[in-house]
């Protein structure tokens, strides 16, 4: 394989590099946790996060406010991105009651199923070069998972 060979192919992956960037800015997502996820305000204890991909970084606005930890993230300070299951605590609490009160009544273990079920998010973790972890949680995992793939797209991770 000849120099301008190489050059050439590097070029084509740069411009199907930055086709699948530019096909990403400007989108927003809208994320939300199951209902009672912090137990800080009982009446809508939901964490919103609506996070919106600009030219060279992502514009983060979580509610409630303590929640906001990092509002902005550069692109080229994001070396990686990972989901996990988070199971809240007040879901745990329920699901354990309706466990032991399966002692007397078995069809209770409907309800810690259920309660398993209903209480799960996705937890998605961005890791910067500064060693700062961003955490925003998504109720659905083809949202995360969608999330996730365009994160990669913008910071050119693997």
């Amino acid at each position: 394989m000849s120099v301008e060979n190489i050059s050439n192919q590097s070029s084509n992956d740069m411009q199907i590099s930055s086709s699948n960037k530019d096909s990403v800015i400007g989108k927003v997502y809208n994320f939300s946790t199951v209902r009672y996820a912090t137990l800080k305000n009982l009446v809508n204890g939901k964490i919103r996060s609506e996070v919106t991909f600009s030219n060279d970084r992502l514009f983060i606005d979580t509610k409630p406010r303590s929640f906001n930890k990092v509002p902005v993230v550069l692109y080229d300070e994001i070396i990686g991105v990972t989901i996990t299951v988070k199971l809240h605590l007040w879901h745990c609490i329920l699901m354990l009651l309706s466990i032991a009160s399966a002692i007397v009544m078995p069809f209770t273990l409907i309800l810690a199923a259920l309660f398993f079920w209903v209480g799960r998010d996705r937890k998605i973790t961005i890791t910067q070069k500064s060693g700062v972890s961003v955490l925003i949680y998504s109720m659905t995992k083809e949202q995360a998972e969608e999330f996730k793939n365009d994160i990669r797209k913008v910071a050119n991770i693997q």
